[in-house]
């Protein structure tokens, strides 16, 4: 049944990467770099689930250490984009800085390359959980309230927000309920490939409305 639903999830995120490709020309700044997102994302899903089939299970963890560092970078600089901060630069390169810090050391002194970066995880959720509360009330206080429901900026906070809320609580106890062999563990997991599945749905929806969509708030 996950199996089934991974393959969902997968031609789901295929499709909103598809899409994003396809609308490509017609993307402002922060939309490309959630394209670039799922391309990450895409191409590391592949290889864990090829190290999967193979058996190479020590292998597995590392692809997530190196990609959810490289996708928390990428969306922290869609946040940085969309909001246009003095020192823009400056902060894009703090914030490579810091994601790859973190993570080198959560390998160095947490968790191995050969265990899931689940610290990593939690502390990812809480930082986009935050980036995407700020940009919805810096939208509504930068009189994006009139269009609001229209942005696709802020469709895309709003799915971030609902993902990484999720995820927060999942990864925050998943190692412990493993631990305990919980007996509903499956019934978590499968709920969590189901959110992924409306997750990158909905990126594709928001995608294949954005050149219909375009609004005058827009960055260039």
């Amino acid at each position: 049944m996950q199996e089934y639903l991974f393959i969902v999830y997968y031609l789901c995120l295929l499709l909103a990467l598809v899409l994003g490709l396809k609308f490509f020309s017609y993307l402002d700044k922060p939309m490309k770099t959630l394209v670039a997102s799922l391309s990450i994302t895409a191409v590391s899903e592949l290889i864990a689930y090829i190290l999967l089939k193979l058996e190479y299970y020590t292998l597995r963890p590392l692809v997530y250490h190196i990609s959810v560092a490289i996708v928390v970078v990428i969306i922290s600089q869609f946040y940085i984009e969309l909001i246009s901060p003095f020192r823009k630069k400056l902060l894009t390169i703090l914030s490579t800085l810091i994601w790859s810090i973190l993570a080198l050391l959560n390998i160095l002194f947490l968790q191995s390359f050969d265990n899931i970066n689940s610290n990593y995880f939690v502390l990812v959720s809480f930082s986009v959980i935050t980036m995407s509360l700020y940009s919805i009330y810096w939208m509504i206080k930068n009189d994006f309230h009139d269009q609001l429901f229209k942005s696709p900026h802020f469709w895309i906070s709003i799915i971030w927000l609902t993902f990484w809320s999720s995820s927060f609580f999942y990864w925050a106890s998943i190692k412990i309920l493993y631990g305990r062999h919980w007996e509903y563990i499956t019934i978590v997991d499968t709920l969590q490939i189901t959110l992924n599945v409306i997750t990158y749905a909905a990126f594709a929806a928001v995608f294949y409305f954005y050149p219909k969509k375009r609004i005058a708030h827009e960055h260039s």
